[in-house]
């Protein structure tokens, strides 16, 4: 049999066993943790940089959209302001339509007045993008332009003289000319700038800039004519086969005819 001091030792030894186990399994138990802590912090390490790349991408869509709409704002700008007028009010003469006015009206200018004077005197009218150009109807039968460099330039003519200016914005004839290609447009405008003719009297736009680059330039008796042939307040026929989206559109001429 096992002496007292045997059993005693025993115990001791088996206590001191347990402890020794129990210390292990602790040990082994926080080292899994701390590797179940570790996996689960490299993974959110891991998955930051592809949260990152996602805002990237996100707020790179957002520049761009951000860029885009800036450009076309510029884009606007660019082709409307020339610090004559506020751009509140560049925007809406581009959005309205040609006003309509009597003679009565007019005759009530008075040589000597800003053309800033005369527009606010009128009715609100479109200027095209063309900040130093303004068309009205008169009697519902005739156009008439103010041109100018600056709007606060003073203009010498008395509403009389401006009334004189005016032009018929219909055909003056029974049969305008057709193009013979059924697949071509054609419209009748009085040359109002640069390349630039009012087509109020046709369907479709009041107004559209002249590509003529490759165009056949003629006058009305079928002489040839050029480019600088085309003035100001003459009468043109355009045939154009397309038009680019701009304001006012962009035709593209295939042939002009210049009217006497």
């Amino acid at each position: 049999m096992m002496s007292k001091k045997a059993k005693l030792t025993a115990i001791i030894l088996a206590i001191m066993s347990s402890v020794v186990g129990i210390t292990g399994c602790s040990n082994g138990t926080v080292s899994n943790n701390s590797e179940k802590i570790n996996t689960t912090i490299s993974s959110v390490t891991l998955s930051e940089p592809v949260s990152s790349d996602v805002s990237s991408n996100s707020s790179s869509k957002l520049d761009s959209s951000k860029i885009s709409s800036g450009d076309s704002s510029k884009s606007v700008s660019s082709d409307t302001g020339s610090g004559e007028v506020s751009p509140s009010n560049i925007a809406d003469d581009v959005n309205y339509d040609t006003a309509r006015v009597t003679s009565e009206q007019i005759k009530a200018i008075k040589a000597g007045t800003s053309y800033k004077d005369i527009i606010a005197s009128l009715p609100n009218t479109a200027n095209y993008g063309h900040n130093g150009l303004r068309q009205y109807i008169v009697d519902d039968d005739k156009l008439l332009v103010l041109r100018f460099d600056n709007i606060n330039d003073v203009c010498d003519l008395s509403g009389n003289d401006l009334l004189s200016s005016a032009k018929s914005y219909k055909y003056p004839g029974e049969n305008q000319p057709k193009p013979s290609d059924e697949s071509l447009l054609s419209a009748y405008g009085i040359v109002i700038d640069d390349d630039f003719i009012s087509c109020i009297g046709n369907d479709g736009s009041e107004c559209y800039s002249l590509l003529t680059n490759d165009a056949e330039i003629v006058f009305e008796d079928g002489t040839a004519a050029t480019k600088d042939d085309i003035s100001l307040m003459r009468g043109v026929v355009i045939f154009f086969d397309y038009t680019l989206d701009s304001s006012p559109p962009q035709a593209h001429c295939k042939k002009v005819i210049i009217l006497k």
